[in-house]
């Protein structure tokens, strides 16, 4: 004899339902259903709380229809395949964007962005632009070290404290004010790095030390620095104050 077990709640609603013949389980007015094997599935569900193992997840359309949109999980490469357009937004309860983090990015077709990683220099300190402008931008003081008698200040590219932590610095901008000329070098930098640099004061020039060398950027310079270490011939000196930067090509913008 076949039967059927009906399980419900104090309105006499049906909460759940077994089949006596085949095992298979019935839950949530339908949206959770049980079949002989063990597995599940879901309809119009919401899951709280829940981890597990995936295979693929498909995306489906307002009528509950699979779509060509999903992720596959591969673990025997540790990999995940996303099928369909991906959208990063919203901000945060303080109104700064979400941010997207990550090691590795590999693009194989066209990349673009609308800003560009900041620090902006002022004498001796410097404002991480974490957001793209000064609003909640993270203040540094900058350390320094005598070297040939001169006080030089170290540029961080790379943020480690606060909301800065991990923040990769791709442009420098450096408006000193007053009448002294300030000696600058990198700091954070790893092989390979390359940065883009401003002297947004066309009236003063300011000092970058590569190498242990002194290079003046005149007011209204934009110029450029990769870091090679020691892929080059000689490697150079690694005592040296600036090793292993290379400095490019410049233009001078006057404006005043």
């Amino acid at each position: 004899m076949n039967a059927t077990l009906e399980m419900r709640n104090s309105n006499n609603e049906i909460v759940a339902r077994i089949d006596g013949e085949t095992g298979a389980a019935l839950f949530a007015k339908g949206k959770a259903t049980f079949n002989k094997d063990g597995n599940i599935k879901l309809k119009d569900a919401n899951i709280e709380a829940m981890e597990g193992s995936f295979k693929k997840l498909t995306a489906v359309d307002a009528d509950g229809n699979n779509t060509d949109c999903y992720i596959n999980f591969d673990g025997s490469v540790q990999k995940m395949t996303f099928v369909g357009d991906m959208q990063h937004l919203g901000v945060n309860t303080s109104g700064r964007p979400w941010r997207f983090m990550s090691n590795n990015i590999w693009c194989r077709a066209s990349f673009g962005h609308q800003m560009t990683n900041t620090v902006y220099v002022n004498n001796s300190t410097a404002f991480l632009l974490v957001n793209g402008s000064t609003d909640g931008a993270v203040n540094v003081n900058l350390s320094s070290v005598i070297y040939n008698g001169k006080t030089v200040y170290y540029i961080p590219l790379f943020g480690n404290t606060g909301d800065a932590a991990g923040f990769p610095v791709d442009l420098v901008v450096i408006e000193t004010t007053g009448s002294t000329e300030y000696n600058y070098t990198f700091t954070g930098g790893s092989l390979t790095k390359m940065i883009t640099l401003v002297n947004s004061n066309d009236l003063l020039s300011t000092h970058i030390f590569i190498d242990g060398a002194d290079h003046e950027i005149n007011g209204g310079v934009v110029t450029s620095f990769v870091k090679v270490n020691g892929l080059r011939n000689p490697i150079g000196n690694d005592s040296k104050i600036g090793y292993g930067w290379l400095r490019g090509p410049s233009n001078d913008n006057d404006w005043s």
